[in-house]
């Protein structure tokens, strides 16, 4: 009887680490990407790339990247066409229209 149990386990474990390998085999694929460099001229300014563009983001149509600066409250637009700095936005640190304290990306 323990004979039987044990050539039951052993054919259980075959099978189920066959199926394990052929499972692999249907999900391999390839994976391609690139990588685009961009350089900005940002004029008399200094941009803010501290945060690794942590708190940045593409507008609508892809043509602007607002950057956030959370230590000066600076939004910085730039121009993804020109590449070029368009402008800078300051926020108010205090009032009815500050910023919240704990903004993290537009």
């Amino acid at each position: 009887m323990r004979v039987l149990v044990l050539i039951v386990a052993m054919v259980t474990c075959l099978v189920s680490c066959n199926k394990h390998r052929e499972a692999e085999g249907i999900y391999s694929a390839t994976l391609t990407f690139s990588l685009d460099t961009v350089y900005v001229d940002p004029g008399a300014e200094i941009l803010f790339l501290r945060d690794n563009l942590s708190a940045s983001n593409l507008s609508p149509d892809k043509s602007y990247l607002i950057n956030f600066n959370r230590s000066e409250l600076v939004a910085e637009r730039i121009n993804l066409d020109q590449l070029t700095l368009e402008k800078k936005i300051q926020f108010e640190k205090e009032g009815p229209e500050r910023m919240p304290a704990y903004f993290r990306a537009f």
